[in-house]
């Protein structure tokens, strides 16, 4: 009483002495003396005069001992376990929960958990008087946390004061997340375990900390994942967005999710009955899960093979769309075979036009690239998607100039024009693309489009035109019509007898002279681009490449021949690789294509580096060697160090200047005027080399 609620002792030393005293009595009282002291100490540490930080040190020391006495005691002091084991036993099933809950009744009275949940509550003020105690806050907590996980009969479904004790106790663990990362592999088996208990707010309690684990340290929680899972089977879905992230660092732990992959797309379909009575929190697990399926596409795409058409559903759904558009394309460029049987879902998406599923569109032109039968199908399908985006473009336009005309158009009004303009403006060129992607594979897929795509090259609207939209689309579109800009029908319709591809991998800025000393210090600064080149085994110039095989698709033909003469490992999807142009060889009966990755200056290096190690190094590839791509005007450098100029006169293997120009041309590797006065000095004529839409122009209207 003296050190609660008394008056104020002039001497700290006597308030910590009576602190002291509660502390080693408080195991041993009982009754209403438990209760008194229970509270003194409450009063003392928390609402009463704050006790010093010397004193809250010792108090917290002394916490995870006095807590498991109390509850021990508090559990004798009703039957103890062996009491329930034994009425579990011999009772049926109906008398069972009887008796479980009249036990359960009479440990809520036990003056000894009502102290022990009087001591927590006390440590939630002591939190809020010393908020820099830090370890010596949180060890304590820790040990408590691991001596209370023991108690399972006191933290049943029917429990009610030791679980309040556990998620006060969470509750205060929680604020250390952020600061105490050290601790998460000690910690977080103990936090586990009250997964696995049957209070549900105990499980709430641990699975919501748990989940914030995963946004510290996220390697942490490795080893407690199929407890994880189990608890979100178990109605713990608070777990969902943890275990969407656990498979990006658990990519390979394919056999404990497959067990359990039946179980989540029910859940995901509305099959399995949620807890969740709210509609926002059910949109909330449906986008979790969403996430986790693409989480799984992306690292281990084989494990979704089965489930294709079940992902498909989730297109109709608004809140998932985006992530199950995002998996679909993340399996498609492994595998695009699944694909084909859901290219309906794909198109009924798509004819809503929703925001940003560009994943979409990028889904299509894979599936139109790898497979002849659809791609006539899917090219024509997405220039009506772009046709649409037009027209609809036009509408807006229209709608918002007479809304400004009349005065009535809003700041709120002219945002969902303007953000709708915007969306389109993003999608239509894409859409564009990916009709230009699907071309390069299969030309003659698009050449009953020309006359369509021409009329957006012609279009004179001039409200489009003076939007960014236009400039885009005009892009995109003379692109499409470059592909086959060239060719007559009966070109583009005979027969073809064999397939080539070839690559490149090129970086844009290097200082080759950086260190040398040579020149005039202005030169060093000088950056170029890089492309990466080869000397054949016919002592021509050339790229990486070449024949694509029977049974080969020219993505496994172009994997196959970069690893044999360059070492590169290139994904089965060729990611990054970006097409550049196609031309016939007639000559031979062939078509060639030609495609390119950027990469970093230390990835270049890199490659260039490994290319020695190839398998076919001094038998088809003789050497490989940087493009000079620069144009020599320095006096030190001589008079005939012209660079590209010379580079370009040499014996290059079929139409590789062709091809090297056009690269140049679109990623703007040297400059316009560069490029006109190296076709001056080697005699090309730009206009036979490159699409009209590529050329040199006096300005540049992008």
């Amino acid at each position: 009483e003296r050190s609660g609620h008394g008056e104020e002792e002039e001497d700290g030393e006597g308030e910590e002495e009576e602190i002291r005293l509660v502390l080693e009595e408080l195991a041993a009282a009982e009754g209403e003396a438990l209760e008194e002291a229970a509270a003194s100490l409450h009063a003392a540490i928390g609402r009463g005069r704050p006790i010093g930080e010397t004193m809250a040190e010792r108090v917290m020391k002394r916490t995870p001992e006095l807590l498991a006495i109390l509850v021990k005691r508090g559990e004798e002091a009703v039957g103890g376990e062996e009491y329930l084991k034994k009425s579990d036993r011999s009772a049926p099933a109906a008398s069972q929960t009887a008796e479980s809950k009249e036990l359960q009744r009479g440990r809520e009275e036990s003056d000894e958990l009502l102290c022990a949940l009087r001591i927590a509550q006390g440590l939630g003020d002591l939190r809020s008087f010393f908020p820099n105690l830090g370890e010596t806050f949180f060890t304590p907590l820790f040990h408590s946390l691991e001596r209370l996980s023991s108690f399972d009969s006191l933290l049943s479904e029917y429990s009610k004061r030791l679980p309040t004790v556990v998620m006060i106790l969470l509750s205060l663990w929680s604020p250390q997340m952020s600061t105490r990362k050290e601790q998460f592999l000690r910690a977080v088996p103990v936090l586990a375990s009250y997964l696995d208990k049957k209070h549900s707010g105990v499980k709430f309690s641990a699975a919501s900390l748990l989940e914030s684990c995963h946004h510290y340290s996220p390697q942490s929680l490795e080893s407690e994942t199929e407890r994880m899972i189990h608890a979100l089977k178990d109605g713990s879905l608070v777990l969902l967005p943890a275990l969407a992230h656990m498979f990006e660092i658990q990519p390979d732990a394919q056999g404990m999710w497959e067990e359990h992959l039946e179980w989540l797309f029910d859940m995901y379909e509305g099959r399995v009955s949620s807890s969740s009575s709210s509609s926002s929190k059910r949109d909330e697990q449906r986008a979790a899960l969403a996430l986790l399926f693409r989480n799984m596409a992306k690292h281990n795409f084989a494990i979704l093979q089965p489930y294709v058409g079940r992902l498909a559903g989730g297109l109709k759904d608004e809140v998932t769309c985006g992530s199950i558009a995002e998996a679909l394309y993340e399996i498609a460029k492994k595998d695009p075979r699944p694909m084909l049987g859901i290219i309906d879902d794909i198109k009924d998406t798509l004819k809503v036009m929703p925001q940003d599923h560009d994943k979409l569109i990028a889904l299509l032109g894979v599936l139109g690239m790898s497979d002849p039968v659809t791609a006539d199908d899917l090219s024509s399908f997405i220039l009506l998607y772009v046709e649409r985006a037009l027209k609809e473009a036009n509408e807006l336009e229209r709608q918002k100039q007479e809304l400004a005309g009349r005065g009535s158009l809003t700041q709120e009004r002219k945002k969902i024009f303007d953000d709708r303009l915007e969306h389109i403006n993003h999608m239509a060129p894409l859409a564009l693309e990916n009709i230009r992607i699907i071309g390069a594979a299969h030309q003659r897929s698009i050449f009953s489009l020309v006359p369509q795509l021409q009329e957006l090259l012609r279009s004179d609207n001039p409200q489009v035109r003076e939007h960014a939209f236009y400039l885009s689309l005009l892009g995109s579109s003379g692109t499409c019509v470059g592909v086959i800009r060239s060719k007559r029908e009966e070109q583009l319709t005979e027969e073809v007898e064999r397939n080539a591809i070839f690559a490149t991998i090129f970086c844009r800025k290097f200082a080759p002279w950086e260190f040398y000393y040579e020149v005039h210090k202005a030169h060093r600064n000088i950056q170029v681009p890089l492309v990466l080149m080869q000397v054949r085994f016919d002592g021509k110039l050339g790229f990486f490449g070449g024949i694509v095989e029977p049974g080969e698709s020219m993505q496994q033909a172009l994997v196959r021949e970069l690893r044999e003469e360059l070492n590169y490992v290139a994904s089965p999807n060729l990611e990054g690789f970006e097409h550049v142009v196609s031309h016939e060889v007639p000559s031979e009966r062939m078509r060639a294509h030609f495609y390119a990755k950027e990469v970093t200056t230390e990835e270049f290096f890199e490659v260039e580096r490994n290319a020695h190690k190839a398998l076919h190094f001094g038998s088809e590839t003789l050497g490989v060697f940087r493009a000079p791509l620069f144009i020599n005007d320095a006096d030190e450098f001589g008079a005939d160090a012209a660079g590209m100029p010379n580079f370009l006169r040499g014996n290059f293997h079929q139409a590789v200047v062709e091809e090297l120009l056009c690269l140049i041309a679109r990623k703007r590797l040297i400059s316009q005027a560069k490029l006109s006065s190296v076709a001056a000095a080697t005699g090309i004529v730009l206009s036979q080399v490159l699409p009209e839409e590529e050329l040199p122009h006096q300005a540049d209207p992008s």
